[in-house]
């Protein structure tokens, strides 16, 4: 009788020691192929330092879309504003380097660099750049209670009464503040800041007479410009945009002035490089689209997808170019 209970006893050992093999070795094959699929396989987040609702939210769920679309997995956009998109920013750069958080980026991530200012991140450090994906088209209207038909009159006035001309900008340390500065450095030419909480009232009160000249996108400005609102005086592009000939640049009014808003899509640091390029020819694709170009185009800008380090490049003389100007004009960030 005990050599069966031993017998029983050795055989419930062996059983329950191959039932945690067996348990191990099918743990291990349903592990091995999620490990091993393909990127990406869950969907994507992309991070918005900006407010939900306007321009860059609804270009950001475009591009999220036709994204998503390559990438065959929903790429979900998530509002991150605040701190001149420093939260935003922030919130990307701490994020795990597993290329399923991306951050939709402006040159306002240049200009908070560029400022010298305490940042919880760093751009170079903390942040890998995936590609451009537009560049924007930047006008100076003035407004129609104004007296200059041309650029040239707008400066000889300024010359002529050092500070007395007005203009407005989004608020102080933007990137239409600091291409203002630049404007104005380049002219040789005083002329007074009156900061705004955003381009919208600014525009508002140029058409109202209670700014001279302001300095944005000819998207935004386009309607206007149309409409005869305001009026356009220079274009700071090389050459002449097609959807408005008549607007000459700045070069052709012996003004070497250029200047453009711009968005770009950067990772953490430490992405793996394959799953950096991924994105990158995902975007490019993306902005070859048909319908996302008639968009673009429909905000005066033009689509620039690039390289990884095409779009480093691009930053760090960005960064070294917004530096300039506001070491030159000692522009104080609040």
């Amino acid at each position: 009788m005990s050599h069966r209970r031993n017998f029983l006893e050795r055989a419930v050992f062996l059983l329950r020691w191959w039932c945690i093999v067996a348990a191990a070795v099918m743990t291990g094959a349903g592990v091995a192929p999620a490990v091993g699929q393909p990127y990406p396989n869950r969907p994507l987040r992309m991070v918005l330092p900006f407010p939900g609702g306007g321009p860059a939210d609804q270009f950001a769920r475009i591009l999220a879309d036709r994204l998503g679309r390559g990438l065959g997995q929903s790429v979900v956009v998530l509002p991150k504003e605040g701190g001149g998109t420093v939260i935003g920013a922030d919130y990307a750069a701490k994020s795990l380097p597993d290329g399923y958080t991306l951050l939709l980026a402006s040159d306002a991530v240049a200009i908070n660099t560029a400022s010298g200012r305490k940042l919880p991140y760093d751009l170079f450090r903390d942040l890998t750049p995936v590609s451009l994906v537009l560049r924007s088209r930047q006008v100076l209207v003035a407004g129609p209670a104004t007296p200059w038909a041309t650029l040239n009159d707008l400066i000889a006035a300024a010359r002529a009464n050092p500070g007395k001309i007005t203009y407005g900008t989004s608020g102080v340390g933007t990137a239409v503040h600091l291409a203002t500065e630049r404007f104005r450095n380049v002219a040789g030419i005083e002329i007074t800041h009156v900061p705004y909480k955003g381009v919208g009232p600014a525009i508002t009160d140029l058409i109202g007479g209670r700014v001279d000249i302001v300095i944005l996108s000819l998207g935004f400005a386009a309607q206007h410009i149309t409409s005869g609102k305001v009026r356009a005086l220079a274009i700071a592009e090389d050459k002449r945009y097609d959807q408005f000939p008549d607007i000459p640049t700045f070069r052709e009014r012996g003004i070497d002035f250029t200047s453009y808003a711009w968005y770009g899509v950067l990772v953490p640091k430490g992405t793996p490089d394959a799953v950096v390029a991924r994105l990158s020819d995902e975007i490019g694709k993306a902005v070859a689209d048909p319908e996302l170009r008639k968009r673009i185009a429909a905000t005066a800008a033009e689509p620039m997808p690039s390289t990884s380090k095409q779009f480093e490049t691009f930053l760090r003389d960005d960064v070294a170019r917004w530096r300039t100007v506001i070491r030159a004009n000692n522009v104080r960030f609040d």
